[in-house]
């Protein structure tokens, strides 16, 4: 059974490469495909939100269907959304983690990808009465 947070991605086979962000970063990795020579395979990966023990939101943007079936767990899926309780403990509240994969037909410019993970990590801490906000931790607010 894959663990809910764990890389759930395929590793890339002798015709991918997988190029890692600089430390300042969230992107997870960004993955160009190299088996059709006009194509190139959008992957991106955030994680938003520091908590005491991972990340509020992961959120995975691809242009690969079969992609985002696999992550979903779903032959028809386009996109998804699943999440997991973490505990509370003696200084922290219970909370649910969420993992959202979408489909996007066109690539994302990086500062839309990052906009849109910050924002959704708003929304989440948000629905859960997070105190406070955590989507800042990372990062100051600064792209």
């Amino acid at each position: 059974m894959i663990e809910f947070f764990d890389d759930l991605t395929q590793k890339p086979d002798a015709n991918s490469r997988t190029l890692r962000a600089d430390d300042g970063s969230r992107v997870s990795a960004i993955r160009e495909s190299k088996t059709e020579p006009s194509r190139r395979l959008f992957f991106k990966e955030l994680e938003v939100g520091k908590m005491r023990d991972s990340y509020l939101v992961k959120v995975t943007w691809t242009d690969d269907i079969q992609l985002v079936r696999m992550l979903c767990v779903n032959p028809q899926a386009a996109g998804c959304q699943r999440s997991e309780t973490v505990s509370a403990d003696e200084t922290h509240p219970e909370y649910r983690r969420q993992m959202i994969v979408a489909y996007v037909k066109e690539p994302l410019s990086e500062v839309t990808v990052k906009i849109m993970a910050h924002e959704i990590c708003h929304a989440v801490a948000s629905a859960q009465n997070l105190q406070p906000d955590p989507c800042h931790n990372e990062n100051g607010g600064r792209l």
